[in-house]
Formats: structure tokens, C-alpha cells, sequence
């Protein structure tokens, strides 16, 4: 049986694990012959496991046609049209400022690289809309820019959310657009191989962190900007790098951001696959992301998330459409959905889920 080494971030749903995933502890994570599912995807990415082997008779399999049923849908929406256009604009421009930051050692204008994140806000009438525009944009190559631009507006949400000050909400929206600078230091060849790292490089994507507080260091911006290119990947539980920090000693904006960032990257469309179902999202962190990311920050990100999703059209793991009508506070993602037949409360019947928005 032929195997194929794939980078985390390119799996996709259907796809088979041709050998073990382990932990550094040697504790099996996914066995030999285990179907990829969007649950195992979102394992794999919270404990940054890099790569796996698959078989090669499972590297392509079919998109779900319901999930891309929706996107459309919402793509064709004029309020998603407007939002597009402002988008696209706003990663131009801060591909421009980042690149004379990196290339030329530009100082940062704070003032134009806001501008267009704080007009896509401004003029979108639902900030949790937001949310849900963003889970049906298209692939983008340009990656870096465009999840650095999405970020910035979930933080800018999130600040909002956490009831921050107006100059705190500017600085952690700041902190979103320049928290992945370091890595457009980083050879694209490596950025974008399909195939798995080696671990040469993977140390060198690492790196990013450290590049990153390189070029903002000297920068005439606020300290907690440079703070987040540096901390973003620390974990809570000392997991995370590049220094392994724990709890107190990671800022406290570093660690909103890393919440915005993995679940920009866990939920957003690529040409390989789309985007994750949110609930999907929201139970790995209820179940597994309690240690690593803090609390006083997932738990609310988390909470005001799933409003977004209040009375869109969901399907459930065994086939069933129906309004999401409720959600559980004690548990985000389990929450009730109106069918035509009855009133089903997720929470209760543990045996169903949410699989996809429709």
C-alpha cells in the first residue's frame, strides 16, 4: 500500500491515516487505518502535530456538497458582496505595508494599517456577521496577508466582546495584522510544500516567532504588539513555543490573539479543503483547550461565537435539518435544534452533534 506524508493543514475529511500518530509521550493519538474526520483534523492542530502519513488511495477525497451549498448561498448575498470588495482591498493594502515593513525597514504607519480593517467593521451591520462572512470567503494564495487581515477583524470583535477600552480594542487589532510578520521571512517553498516538513524545517517555521519580534522590536509601536509576534504559540500549559512559557508569563494579549489565530486557521476555506464546521471548533475547545489557551478569554470568545449561529439552518451527524434555536452556556457546542418533527437538545442526546451549516 503506497502512503503519502501530508502537512496538517491540507487534510482533509475521508482521508485514512496510513501509520500511528503518536504524543511525545509516546501515547497513541490516531491509530493505523483511522478515517480522518474534522474532529481528528481539529486534534491534530491543537497539539501542532505538523504532519501525517495517509494512504495514497484516500488523498483525494470528495468535498461535502451540502457545506459548499451554503457558502454559495451566503456568497451571493449582496451584504457578502460588499464585504468581499472591502476585504480584498484591505489585504491589498496591508500586503503593501508589510512588505515595505519587511523589505525596506519601513517605520509603521498605525494609522493607514488600520484604516481598512476599522472600515470593514464600520460597515458591516452585525459584528457577529462578521463571523460568519468570514467562514465563506474563498482560498486565497496569498495566505499569510489574508489570515493576518482576518484575525485583526476577530480580535477587533473580541475586543469589543471583552468590553476593552477603544485604544486597547486599536492596539489588539494591531496586534492581529502583525502577529505572523516574521513569517514572510520565512522561504515560501516552505510556507506552501504540500508535502511533510522535515524537521529541519519545521523548525525553521518556528521561527516566525522570533523573526517576527526582530522586525517590530525597534518599531515606534506599542509593546504589546511586539509581545504578540513573539507569544503567539505559547500555551497556557507550556506546550507552545518558542520559549515554552506558561500561564502568567504569556501577555495577556498574546493570548487573545492565539485564540483568534487558531480558529481563523482551523475554520477558514483553502484551495485543499473547506473551512471546519465552528461547533466542531468550539467542542475541541471545550474538551481539550481549557489547559492551553486561557479561560477568562476562550470561554467568552467562545460563547459570543456560537450567537452568530442562532437561527441558521443546521445538519446533525444522523441526517436531520433544523433551525439552531438555542445554545447551552454549560455547553457551547450542544445546543438545541428545532427539526420538524421536535425540539432536539444536543446536550442530552450526546449522541448527536452538528456536522455542517446549510
Amino acid at each position: 500500500m503506497n502512503h503519502i506524508w501530508i502537512n496538517t493543514d491540507k487534510l482533509l475529511c475521508g482521508m485514512v491515516i496510513a501509520e500511528s500518530v503518536h504524543l511525545p509521550n509516546g501515547q497513541v493519538l490516531l491509530g493505523k487505518n483511522t478515517l480522518i474526520t474534522t474532529r481528528s483534523i481539529l486534534k491534530l492542530k491543537l497539539l501542532s502535530i505538523p504532519s501525517v502519513c495517509i494512504t495514497a488511495e484516500s488523498a483525494n477525497p470528495k468535498l461535502q456538497e451540502t457545506t459548499l451549498s451554503y457558502i454559495e448561498k451566503v456568497r451571493n448575498t449582496e451584504d457578502f458582496k460588499h464585504f468581499n470588495k472591502n476585504f480584498e482591498q484591505g489585504v491589498h493594502s496591508i500586503k503593501h505595508s508589510l512588505n515595505e515593513v519587511v523589505k525596506r525597514n519601513a517605520e509603521i504607519d498605525v494609522n493607514k494599517l488600520i484604516k481598512d480593517v476599522e472600515q470593514v467593521i464600520s460597515q458591516t451591520p452585525n459584528k457577529l456577521y462578521i463571523f460568519n462572512m468570514l467562514h465563506c470567503m474563498r482560498d486565497y494564495d496569498d495566505l499569510t496577508y489574508v489570515h493576518s487581515f482576518n484575525v485583526s477583524l476577530i480580535c477587533s470583535v473580541f475586543g469589543h466582546w471583552l468590553k476593552m477600552s477603544a485604544e486597547d480594542i486599536r492596539v489588539l487589532t494591531l496586534c492581529g495584522l502583525l502577529h505572523d510578520i516574521g513569517k514572510l521571512l520565512i522561504p515560501q517553498s516552505i510556507i506552501t510544500k504540500p508535502s511533510k516538513l522535515t524537521s529541519k524545517e519545521y523548525e525553521i517555521v518556528k521561527k516566525h516567532t522570533i523573526l517576527g519580534y526582530d522586525i517590530l522590536k525597534d518599531k515606534k509601536i506599542d509593546n504589546r504588539i511586539k509581545e504578540v509576534a513573539l507569544m503567539h504559540h505559547e500555551k497556557c500549559d507550556g506546550s507552545g513555543y518558542p520559549r515554552g512559557l506558561v500561564g502568567e508569563q504569556i501577555s495577556s494579549f498574546a493570548k487573545i490573539v492565539a485564540v483568534a489565530d487558531v480558529y481563523d486557521a482551523m475554520t477558514s476555506n483553502r484551495i485543499y479543503r473547506q473551512g471546519l464546521c465552528p461547533f466542531e471548533v468550539i467542542s475541541i475547545f471545550e474538551d481539550e483547550g481549557l489547559s492551553k489557551y486561557d479561560p477568562s478569554y476562550l470561554l467568552p470568545f467562545l460563547e459570543s461565537t456560537v450567537q452568530s449561529y442562532i437561527h441558521q439552518t443546521v445538519r446533525l451527524n444522523n441526517g436531520q435539518t433544523g433551525e439552531l434555536i438555542m445554545i447551552n452556556k454549560l455547553d457551547l457546542a450542544h445546543p438545541v435544534v428545532h427539526t420538524n418533527e421536535s425540539f432536539i437538545d444536543l446536550s442530552k442526546n450526546r449522541h448527536l452533534k452538528v456536522e455542517a451549516i446549510v
